[in-house]
């Protein structure tokens, strides 16, 4: 019972001491305003710095992966080149899973041999052809398309 006398002579104190100065009593919302708009305002800050920096992130791992991809289309080319050099009746589709791509050759069987390539990496694609000839003096390329 005391305790409430206190707090209401406190109350009371509080509201005459504030209209000698010219205040209203807020009883701290103002403070809590700022408080919520401060603790908000760093919220928004750090995820929108969290989104920038996952963006970033991503871009960074995507041209990795399109670099990656490239390189597998020529390493892909060489080797299935090299797989017509050696079998002269290779013809139709096949993959090399080494480098994640599948391969269509097409061969004529009068020395011209068209190769194609698809190679997928983690939804980056890639991809490429090539125009060979084989003749008894070798195997000579005459086109190449990477892209």
């Amino acid at each position: 019972m005391i305790y409430k006398i206190l707090i209401i002579k406190c109350e009371l104190y509080w509201l005459i001491v504030n209209r000698e100065r010219g205040l209203i009593c807020q009883r701290g919302f103002i403070a809590l305003g700022a408080l919520l708009m401060l603790s908000l305002g760093a919220i928004v800050f750090s995820l929108v710095t969290l989104a920038s920096a996952s963006a970033y992130s991503d871009t960074v791992y995507r041209r990795e992966l399109r670099i990656q991809v490239g390189m597998n289309v020529h390493a892909c080319l060489e080797s299935v080149t090299l797989m017509v050099s050696r079998d002269y009746f290779l013809n139709g589709t096949t993959t090399v899973p080494e480098f994640g791509c599948d391969v269509v050759v097409s061969n004529d069987f009068n020395g011209n041999v068209s190769i194609g390539i698809q190679s997928l990496l983690e939804r980056v694609k890639g991809g490429g052809d090539r125009i060979l000839n084989i003749s008894d003096n070798g195997v000579r390329v005459i086109s190449e398309n990477v892209w």
